[in-house]
């Protein structure tokens, strides 16, 4: 099979999924809102995408409607803020950060490597951003919605104004990488192994 890099009217294709999708998901978390309910779970294995690019959640386990259901410990690593396990309460907040993580993942699926560097998603979010032309005001509305403090996550209905008039796109930049320095390299393959030590079992 013969492969190519993806060209500008592959990436205007992508991004303008990217933008009907999550706008798609983003109503849907602000109708759970509205009627006090908490998904808990959003990953990629939770949402489907239609050929039309309507959007469909499944797998319901772990919703909680407030003051009614207790809250469950079903979640997907990668896709749950820390502040997920640290409340007894479900928030509101822990459906923005999946909703974040799953842009992130639309863009670029490394939420396994997470184990190793709580913070390495805002590097990497930042560094596709760059190299897909990706608007600045849509970076930021990821870096956001995956922040820490579940105070600085936007709500749906900025999550949509902001997919409905982002700022410009960039000129792409995926023809032109740039050589990893080598003391970053070292650092990566170091923390690498030093996970992969920490959570291997020798029988």
């Amino acid at each position: 099979a013969r492969f190519s890099r993806p060209s500008p009217t592959h990436f205007d294709e992508f991004y303008g999924e990217f933008r009907v999708v999550f706008t798609n998901l983003a109503r849907i978390i602000e109708t759970f809102g509205r009627h006090g309910i908490v998904f808990r779970d959003l990953s990629p294995t939770n949402v489907i995408i239609l050929k039309d690019n309507r959007v469909r959640l499944v797998d319901f386990e772990a919703a909680c409607e407030l003051g009614v259901d207790a809250m469950s410990n079903l979640f997907t690593p990668g896709f749950a803020s820390s502040d997920h396990f640290s409340s007894d309460t479900p928030q509101f907040e822990n459906d923005y950060f999946s909703l974040g993580a799953l842009m992130l993942a639309y863009l670029m699926p490394m939420h396994a490597a997470l184990g190793l560097d709580q913070y390495m998603h805002h590097r990497f979010i930042r560094s596709i951003g760059d190299a897909y032309g990706f608007p600045e005001s849509l970076v930021d509305l990821i870096n956001r919605l995956t922040s820490r403090e579940p105070s600085e996550r936007p709500a749906p209905a900025e999550v949509i104004a902001t997919l409905a008039n982002p700022s410009p796109v960039r000129e792409l930049k995926i023809y032109q990488p740039e050589p990893v320095p080598a003391a970053e390299l070292r650092d990566a393959v170091s923390r690498m192994t030093r996970y992969t030590l920490a959570q291997a079992s020798y029988g």
